[in-house]
């Protein structure tokens, strides 16, 4: 069974827009600080749950803050695609 996870894309532009802390949008969506900044720089993909929270709690569309991705396990090559 394939997990959906996004990438943030908008993340860390609607909470500086808005002056919202990035550890105030942690806490509220009971994330780890350590962990949302790598969700915020793009290091680590948000997990589908996690990614909903995150919309509901800066009161926006998911996908004005997140895209996507498709984790395709099948194939071995999918890690070297970063390269």
């Amino acid at each position: 069974m394939e997990a959906t996870t996004y990438r943030a894309t908008h993340l860390r532009d609607v909470m500086d827009n808005r002056g919202i802390r990035h550890t105030w949008v942690a806490r509220e969506s009971g994330i780890g600080k350590a962990l949302f900044g790598h969700y915020v720089n793009r290091r680590r993909p948000v997990p589908a749950e996690r990614a909903r929270r995150i919309a509901a709690v800066l009161g926006v569309p998911l996908f004005l803050l997140f895209e996507s991705l498709t984790n395709d396990t099948s194939s071995p090559a999918s890690d070297d695609q970063a390269a």
